[in-house]
């Protein structure tokens, strides 16, 4: 995990020198680093083999704003994984709509709705 870290926090570095946001960037990650290490769950956690790692498209982090933050054609790898456990999940929201317990019948009625939109 601390390869990965390491390599992410230098192009941001770098990214954020470029755009003249260095100083806001170095805050952020130095906050990041702070929980990370009073943290000992989360640093378990987070490196955790077991726990699946979603794939979503890199527009979420490669643009900002509108901007488009690295160059055209760039390979970006956005991952992401939830570990909240279930029973502090209240709620489902999506665009279509909020789903509460019992989730099967709320679930169906926003896929649905997300089906209809979609036509």
């Amino acid at each position: 995990m601390t390869d990965r870290v390491d390599a992410y926090a230098a192009a941001l570095f770098e990214v954020a020198k470029a755009e003249g946001s260095l100083e806001t960037v170095e805050e952020e990650l130095f906050r990041v680093a702070r929980t990370l290490e009073a943290n000992d769950e989360l640093r378990t956690t987070l490196s955790d083999q077991a726990i699946p790692i979603e794939r979503r498209t890199g527009d979420e982090v490669a643009c900002l704003g509108g901007r488009r933050l690295v160059p055209p054609g760039a390979a970006v790898d956005n991952r992401a994984f939830d570990v909240t456990p279930a029973r502090l999940v209240t709620a489902v929201v999506t665009e279509a709509g909020v789903a509460r317990p019992p989730y099967g019948r709320g679930l169906a009625r926003l896929v649905a709705v997300a089906g209809h939109h979609s036509r």
